[in-house]
């Protein structure tokens, strides 16, 4: 596990991560979010393998050196100003390239990140609301 092409169940498992935007054999494309949340974590100390663990991803499956890859490409890019620039670009570019039902599948995934943050910003915004009434009735 881990080392060279990842085998199907790896791709399976990587590939419901929020964060993969697409992920095959031989690859995976992390999502702006989760390259900006790396530079952060870092930043602050954290480990990349720490950051990975903690972003839902199992290192066992990535492998040390995947980890250690895309940290060092992400702290490139961060140093010259370009994180995150080119990935529509390259996302629009790998789609071209794949079949139509391996964009479905990435867009699929990309669809179900993002209802995943609609419901819990929608958690969050209940529980201010409820926070706010509270305050109001002077129990804060």
């Amino acid at each position: 596990m881990g080392r060279g092409r990842l085998n199907k169940e790896e791709i399976r498992i990587l590939g419901q991560n929020p964060y993969v935007v697409d992920v095959s054999e031989e690859r995976v494309v992390y999502s702006d979010e989760f390259k900006r949340r790396f530079m952060k974590e870092y930043l602050e100390g954290k480990k990349p393998k720490q950051i990975f663990q903690d972003a839902g991803f199992d290192p066992a499956i990535l492998g040390s050196k995947r980890i250690e890859r895309a940290g060092a490409r992400w702290r490139e890019s961060f140093a010259s100003g370009t994180l995150g620039d080119f990935q529509d670009a390259v996302v629009k570019c790998h789609e071209r390239l794949l079949p139509p039902d391996r964009v479905i599948r990435a867009q699929n995934r990309q669809i179900d990140s993002l209802q995943v943050k609609i419901k819990r910003l929608q958690e969050e915004n209940m529980q201010l609301k409820q926070q706010l009434t509270q305050a109001g009735n002077g129990r804060i």
